[in-house]
């Protein structure tokens, strides 16, 4: 974030994904209270998620004191639709990632703008597909952690994401205007950035990188 000159002080929705560590670590949201974090905004921050995280989530905060003065935190379901504070409409999906847990994925709607931040999942589930079906996307972000590995659960590779971005266009979901990106890239050492882009970038996908940034 300081690399990047980002303010994370001024975030006010936080939607997490699933319960891996990688993605969601209890103890550092918890920092975010005037013992740890300088400048707070009077303002919560709004942190959503499955049953899982907000398990975990609780744990942690019994160890910070008022924590519910610096974070707000919503339970999500699968298909619940919610309309945050700063302005988003946002739906969570259900995502093929860590089972049992109901790890979710993301339709982000705003300014007449719709996203799908689909990272950590492998081909979506029938539920999903079912949901999806004629509705139109903006932006489409898809996880590509398996790179030419032929992974199609919990994560997906070149393969797969083909597999999903043919059935998006044949249900209604995309058009010639839709942006995908590759993103959760694996740094698996036979692949380099350009590389991934050199093989990705003719079938109509662009590569995302520390920083990237995308207006749609």
């Amino acid at each position: 974030a300081q690399y990047l000159g980002l303010n994370l002080s001024e975030i006010r929705t936080l939607l997490m994904t699933h319960s891996h560590h990688d993605h969601f670590f209890p103890y550092d949201i918890c920092m975010r209270n005037p013992n740890y974090a300088e400048k707070l905004s009077k303002e919560c921050l709004h942190m959503y998620g499955n049953e899982v995280i907000w398990k975990r989530f609780k744990e942690a905060a019994t160890i910070c004191n008022n924590m519910e003065k610096y974070v707000t935190f919503h339970l999500l379901l699968p298909f619940e639709k919610v309309c945050t504070a700063d302005g988003y409409t946002v739906t969570a999906l259900l995502a093929d990632h860590n089972q049992p847990e109901k790890a979710l994925i993301y339709m982000i709607e705003k300014a007449g703008k719709r996203l799908l931040y689909a990272h950590d999942t492998g081909i979506f589930p029938e539920s999903t597909w079912d949901y999806i079906k004629n509705i139109h996307f903006d932006l489409v972000s898809l996880d590509c952690t398996a790179l030419s590995r032929d992974w199609r659960r919990g994560h997906m590779g070149f393969e797969a994401v083909d597999e999903v971005k043919k059935r998006m266009e044949m249900i209604g979901c995309t058009n010639d205007n839709t942006v995908f990106i590759l993103s959760h890239l694996a740094h698996f050492g036979d692949f380099t950035h350009d590389k991934i882009c050199e093989l990705e970038e003719p079938k109509g996908y662009t590569v995302a990188y520390d920083g990237f940034s995308c207006m749609f």
